[in-house]
């Protein structure tokens, strides 16, 4: 599992987890980012003051299946019980649409068995 296999990044060797805690980040972040493919120093590159770059009064427009509707991401948000924080993350990362509301990750051709741990090297 993602949280229980150890990464080397220069010459240190920790769990994401622990790796998160050590740059200030959230395992959630560093998860999306490795998944993104990204490597060395921009993985743990820090994320921008949210003031700066969230703003949950933003507004975005969805298909509903029903014609198009048009709320706040806070709105959004509140309507389908998710945090604002993680649909605005979602929104300024890209996704756009069903990806932007989905509700869970699904890595399966990533998954291992509880007890398969396996070294990764995060270096460029």
């Amino acid at each position: 599992m993602f949280t229980q296999q150890i990464y080397r990044y220069r010459n240190e060797e920790k769990t994401m987890k622990q790796w998160a805690d050590k740059h200030g980040i959230t395992l959630n972040a560093l998860r999306y980012r490795w998944n993104k493919g990204w490597r060395g120093d921009k993985l743990f590159a820090p994320i921008p003051d949210q003031c700066d770059v969230i703003s949950y009064n933003h507004y975005v427009t969805y298909d509903t299946g029903n014609g198009e509707e048009t709320k706040t991401i806070k709105e959004w948000a509140e309507e389908i019980g998710m945090p604002a924080q993680t649909l605005a993350l979602r929104y300024y990362q890209g996704d756009r649409g069903n990806v932007l509301f989905r509700r869970k990750y699904h890595h399966a051709k990533h998954l291992k068995t509880p007890h398969e741990k396996k070294s990764y090297t995060i270096d460029d």
